[in-house]
């Protein structure tokens, strides 16, 4: 109380709260407080439904995960049968590349008296087919692989002797057969064993 002149003055001092004011109370604590009747009741409506009705909750969780193993297997067997489509598919191909080799193979001369004729009439295979004979081979298995690896250089050789022999004015004279037998012997053994490989399996 203060006095100015003749008439008192009275002068009020606002001061700010000394915790923050919550509509449950003065503080934070006291608010959890507050309503914990309140979720304990809730909480124990929850467990007593889930209770009451945990043969439909078991039923819906038993039908969700027969759906789920239903959905997995069938994509199980999707993609079972899209990598035996691919087997097949790469096994044709492998089963096709050889046999035009071992064709070209067994139409190579092997004497000189009848070279002239048979190399002139003989298919041999591309060069491309040889990379394409490892790739594969290699996929089959690694047997096959291996064998694949060791007749391409005697299969590249021959292909290009055989190119040359098939042109006109070929000389014959300075022709080497002994290398050619040779490696003739190499390649026909390597090709027959996977000829054997990719015959021996069924392509349905």
């Amino acid at each position: 109380m203060k006095t100015a002149g003749r008439k008192p003055v009275q002068v009020r001092v606002l001061c700010p709260p000394l915790s923050p004011v919550t509509p449950c109370g003065p503080g934070l604590i006291e608010c959890v407080r507050a309503h914990l009747p309140v979720l304990s009741r809730a909480m124990r409506g929850v467990l007593q439904s889930l209770n009451e009705n945990a043969g439909a909750i078991q039923a819906i969780a038993t039908a969700a995960l027969l759906l789920i193993t239903g959905w997995y297997a069938r994509l199980t067997y999707r993609l079972v049968k899209v990598q035996e489509a691919v087997h097949r598919e790469r096994t044709a191909e492998l089963r096709s590349v050889v046999l035009t080799i071992r064709q070209g193979l067994l139409q190579l001369p092997t004497d000189t008296a009848t070279a002239a004729a048979k190399m002139r009439d003989a298919a041999i295979w591309d060069d491309d087919d040889l990379p394409t004979l490892r790739a594969l081979a290699a996929w089959f298995s690694s047997d096959a692989g291996d064998h694949a690896a060791r007749a391409l250089a005697p299969l590249r050789w021959l292909g290009t002797q055989a190119r040359e022999a098939k042109r006109a004015g070929f000389n014959w004279e300075g022709f080497p057969w002994s290398k050619y037998r040779e490696e003739l012997a190499i390649a026909q053994y390597h090709v027959v064993v996977l000829w054997g490989a990719v015959t021996a399996e069924r392509v349905t």
